[in-house]
């Protein structure tokens, strides 16, 4: 809020935009835990509203500086989609320990990989 506040014109804007989105984390997350949901589903509703957040912000840059998004969705999430798919086909593929050294052996494929 004090950020918002203390922002002048279209950032004012920007800022309340995606303060409301991260208040509504706080209000979904409480609804679904009185409703019996498990606590796990406050990750599930914050990675969902940071997902949307994203494509907000890129839509407000979008509109403010003319950044081309489909052109920067496609030179930005390939190198994402690999990581991720490397980071699970080391879980799946080999029997590794959880912990620090599955840490260590997974970062060490992913540098190399990428």
């Amino acid at each position: 809020m004090t950020t918002a506040a203390c922002a002048p014109g279209i950032m004012a804007a920007y800022e309340s935009i995606l303060g409301f989105f991260q208040i509504s984390i706080l209000v979904i997350s409480w609804i679904l835990l009185i409703a019996d949901f498990g606590p796990q589903t406050n990750f599930y509703v914050a990675i969902l509203v940071n997902i949307i957040m994203f494509f907000v912000r890129l839509e407000i840059v979008s509109g403010l500086t003319g950044l081309p998004v489909l052109r920067f969705l496609k030179q930005t999430f390939p190198p994402i989609i690999g990581v991720v798919l490397n980071s699970v086909s080391i879980k799946t593929l080999f029997v590794l320990p959880e912990g620090f050294l599955f840490l260590v052996i997974s970062l060490c494929f992913i540098l190399i990989i990428t």
